[in-house]
């Protein structure tokens, strides 16, 4: 029962870190979408809180498709090292 119960703790670990890997790109707020210019002061500080959200949205992104390219490296290092190991070749990308 108890390796049961760890199987399904490490699968549930492994889907949420599954879930997490995906970079979600921000949408732009609604108010750079607009064709008018705005003229209402409390549009003009709604749309800059909003410019301000995206920024720190955007910079979030950013670093996590800075982390999935790492990742992504280590996976395909990780891969050769063991395509050397297993085979006692080395590999040479072609």
């Amino acid at each position: 029962m108890a390796k049961y119960l760890i199987l399904a703790v490490l699968s549930f670990c492994g889907f949420i870190e599954t879930a997490n890997a995906a970079c979600s790109r921000p949408t732009p707020p609604y108010c750079v979408t607009l064709y008018s210019k705005i003229d209402d002061p409390d549009l003009v500080n709604r749309c800059t809180r909003e410019m301000d959200d995206y920024q720190r949205a955007m910079d979030d992104f950013r670093e996590c498709q800075r982390r999935d390219a790492q990742r992504a490296q280590d996976d395909y290092n990780a891969a050769v090292d063991n395509y050397d190991r297993r085979t006692g070749l080395r590999w040479e990308p072609r």
